[in-house]
């Protein structure tokens, strides 16, 4: 783990506890600090998309979803990078823009994919 105190601080939302664990040890691994949240609201509520260099966040949670949390971070935070996953096959980005996130990943996520795209959305 890089314990550089000015790593870039990656946010990741996903209602899956396994993935935020693995996604965080991938994260961390590579030398980002990794900042985990399991519910939208939580992450909503605790102002951490002030507090983050890019979001990964999982389309399909209980209650609020990953397209109502990409809308809230449009408006509060357009600057800011987001990567969407999901374990869907299904899923309907029409009401988004694709300039609102900087790539779609499916689950199972290759991790060598999610570290080049987290680096070329920091460059």
């Amino acid at each position: 783990m890089n314990t550089d105190e000015h790593a870039f601080i990656i946010g990741v939302l996903d209602d899956d506890r396994r993935v935020l664990e693995s996604v965080g040890n991938l994260l961390e691994s590579a030398g980002y600090r990794a900042r985990l949240f399991s519910s939208s609201e939580m992450f909503l509520q605790t102002e951490a998309m002030n507090g983050i260099d890019i979001l990964i966040c999982d389309i399909r949670m209980p209650g609020m979803g990953g397209i109502e949390v990409l809308q809230q971070v449009n408006i509060k935070r357009p600057e800011l990078p987001v990567i969407l996953i999901t374990a869907c096959s299904d899923v309907d980005l029409s009401r988004v823009s694709k300039s609102s996130y900087r790539r779609l990943f499916r689950k199972p996520i290759d991790p060598a994919a999610l570290i080049e795209a987290i680096a070329a959305a920091l460059a």
